[in-house]
């Protein structure tokens, strides 16, 4: 799976142009509209993605048992044990502090320090809001990232003639 290279080029153009350091993906499930372009016909549950306009793309899955199905997206993945999703299990019940909680973790695993991103998915738009709520007052920015996803998909590389 995996993005082509034009696909990842378009990306990083893209985000560049609205002045954002990347895309987060907050998603249900693997079937999110925003993530599967990503994650092709991988079986998810609760994941997000990282899509820094410098560096690698990564797949936060949330259980131990969709390691398989993230690893054969053929992105670098946080799982579980490296987002300490134990730790963060208390906050369950506040589902954008856990949200807010993990994706602070996989920033950190990235090395990506405190930016301007765009956010899309289908997570439940009041633990978005929660989230990025919580992330802000540790220097993020957020923008709506939908717009971008759907120039993004819109983008078809130009044919290559053969000589």
């Amino acid at each position: 799976m995996g993005l082509t290279i034009e696909h990842r080029d378009r990306l990083g153009r893209l985000l560049a142009d609205r002045d954002l350091d990347g895309l987060l993906i907050l998603a249900g499930s693997s079937r999110d509209p925003d993530l599967a372009p990503f994650v092709g016909s991988s079986h998810l549950g609760r994941s997000f993605l990282l899509l820094p306009r410098e560096g690698a793309p990564l797949l936060a899955f949330l259980t131990d048992m969709e390691r398989e199905e993230a690893a054969a997206t053929d992105l670098a993945l946080a799982s579980p044990a490296a987002l300490d999703i134990e730790s963060l299990r208390p906050r369950e019940g506040r589902p954008g502090a856990f949200w807010a909680g993990l994706v602070e973790r996989a920033f950190a695993l990235v090395g990506q320090s405190p930016g301007s991103w765009a956010v899309a998915g289908h997570l439940a738009a009041g633990t978005v809001v929660e989230a990025c709520a919580q992330l802000a007052k540790h220097g993020w920015r957020w923008s709506e990232g939908g717009e971008l996803l759907r120039l993004w998909r819109k983008y078809k590389p130009a044919a290559r003639s053969v000589s």
